[in-house]
């Protein structure tokens, strides 16, 4: 399945590179690379992700796939894959994503 990466996303990829940058620039890379390869995992085989919803008991279509410590929330729409947010695991996600309506 095709996988479209959304801008907001791709502004999360270049916060995560530039954080673990401070440390190690090539560690950044192959880290985002990595998390790159996971949303491939995920166009393969979309039911890998666990349906947010479920967990946090508010009505959503996001599913995510943990790539630790981020998390990667998608959503399955038109035969597609979108990702739409690599979000750090301790972070209040529910507030991030504004599912709190």
């Amino acid at each position: 399945m095709e996988v479209k990466i959304s801008p907001q996303a791709f502004i999360d990829l270049e916060e995560i590179k530039k954080y673990i940058a401070r440390d190690n620039e090539q560690t950044a890379i192959k880290y985002i690379g990595k998390l790159l390869n996971e949303t491939e995992k995920i166009g393969k085989n979309p039911s890998l992700g666990v349906s947010l919803e479920r967990k946090i008991n508010i009505p959503t279509n996001y599913q995510y796939w943990t790539y630790k410590p981020y998390l990667i929330f998608y959503k399955v729409e038109n035969n597609r894959v979108n990702v739409y947010r690599f979000i750090h695991g301790a972070r209040n996600y529910i507030a991030v994503l504004d599912l709190e309506h």
